[in-house]
């Protein structure tokens, strides 16, 4: 069969689905005592550079001059993170939050938020260079 006959027999909703993971933070299941599961979500293409370009800064010559991690990883857990609870009006109301984002950034910390958007890069597509790493030893 040739890549042409492969794509014809394809069921395009299961190869254009996006993925999704659950994904605990502990410290906030032990600080909740229920079990805190983000939903989490592929960011599609467009999006993701759209994030980067929102995050880091290019010189004249195309080159990356200046960079804010923290906004990146934030806004990667903003769009990836489909937990309805983030948006409740009363949720955010509770934590004097007026957003999802302002919500997210007084419940994670600085290891959960970035090992939180590193789930959301892999379901993007994003390696995480744990295999390039591996190739490289051998």
């Amino acid at each position: 069969m040739n890549l042409t006959e492969a794509l014809l027999k394809a069921d395009v909703a299961s190869v254009t689905e996006e993925a999704t993971k659950d994904y605990e933070i502990p410290r906030l299941t032990k600080k909740f005592q229920t079990p805190f599961i983000l939903h989490l979500q592929e960011i599609p293409p467009k999006r993701v550079a759209e994030i980067q370009s929102l995050a880091f800064e290019m010189d004249g010559k195309g080159k990356l001059s200046q960079g804010d991690l923290y906004a990146m990883n934030m806004l990667y857990v903003c769009e990836g993170v489909t937990n309805p609870e983030f948006a409740d009006k009363e949720v955010l109301k509770h934590f004097k939050a007026a957003t999802k984002k302002d919500l997210l950034a007084k419940l994670l910390n600085a290891g959960e938020l970035s090992d939180a958007s590193g789930e959301v890069q892999k379901l993007s597509g994003f390696d995480d260079g744990e295999d390039q790493e591996d190739k490289v030893k051998n």
